[in-house]
């Protein structure tokens, strides 16, 4: 596979999952006291499987998503003229995940 079509792979497809972000965030530094604390306060620890509670999981990546947007808007005007609104992809991608996530959990979770 060629690089540039790793690199379009990668910015169109993966970094716009639900599951790439769910994983990201726990390898990301978070710079700020009080974003720090918003994800650990909703970050679920696993259980005796080792699995995660799903619903904890989508509040979590759902602050991310946030912290993101948040650090995207702080940019130069340069770098965001460079990589275009990516924040804009990834938010719509993750969206299509998340509504599925929302299905999932009101047909099978009380």
């Amino acid at each position: 596979m060629q690089y540039h079509q790793k690199v379009n792979y990668y910015l169109n497809n993966l970094i716009n999952t639900f599951t790439y972000l769910d994983l990201t965030l726990q390898d990301t530094p978070i710079y700020g006291e009080e974003n720090f604390n918003a994800l650990k306060g909703l970050f679920p620890l696993s259980d005796s499987k080792g699995y995660r509670d799903l619903r904890s999981r989508k509040e979590t990546v759902i602050e991310f998503l946030k912290y993101l947007e948040k650090f995207e808007h702080s940019q130069a005007q340069s770098v965001k003229m460079t990589f275009s609104d990516i924040f804009l992809n990834i938010k719509e991608g993750v969206s299509q995940s998340i509504d599925r996530i929302n299905q999932y959990l009101n047909k099978n979770v009380s």
